[in-house]
């Protein structure tokens, strides 16, 4: 507490830019160091969908916090960073917003890894029905069926079922 002029100030709480960031920020010991040669040499390229993923080693070309843990599109790529492009929710619509990220807190996503896997598994079943090896069939994907009903044996529980939550005494000094 301090007296500013005959009253009392009190400091407020800080909500600056980088409020609230050292568990975002946070590394295990064994992860506190700069990457190496091999890390730049990832390859990026315009219409890739990366993670932004902020590294806490490289405080340049870091994005608002607000923008952490999102995936966009890559639509420009520089010397040190890389454009992406985010959708960001505001009010009641989604804005489109282009943001430069430097390379350290860019990862490649894994969004579209199934879709590309099932892309790869229908054109092998084509392949094989083209060949004769398999049946047609449609390779859409189906809802799943509801789960099968059945019936539950009291045999185990004496023919009665008691689902009745156990009281606890207090009066007695339980």
């Amino acid at each position: 507490q301090r007296r500013v002029h005959g009253k009392q100030w009190y400091q407020r709480r800080v909500h600056g830019k980088q409020w609230y960031q050292r568990r975002v920020h946070g590394k295990q010991w064994y992860q506190r160091r700069v990457h190496g040669k091999q890390w730049y040499k990832r390859r990026v390229h315009g219409g890739q969908y990366v993670d932004i993923k902020t590294d806490a080693a490289q405080q340049k070309g870091m994005p608002h916090k607000g923008y952490y843990g999102k995936t966009g599109v890559v639509w420009n790529i520089t010397r040190r960073a890389v454009g992406v492009i985010i959708n960001k929710q505001v009010g009641g619509r989604i804005k489109r917003k282009k943001i430069h990220v430097r390379l350290e807190h860019v990862r490649p996503s894994n969004c579209k890894a199934d879709l590309k896997a099932r892309v790869r598994a229908n054109e092998d079943y084509k392949a094989a029905v083209k060949k004769g090896d398999a049946v047609r069939k449609t390779l859409k994907r189906q809802p799943g069926a509801p789960r099968p009903g059945s019936i539950i044996s009291t045999k185990m529980a004496g023919g009665v079922i008691d689902l009745a939550i156990p009281q606890v005494d207090v009066s007695a000094g339980l």
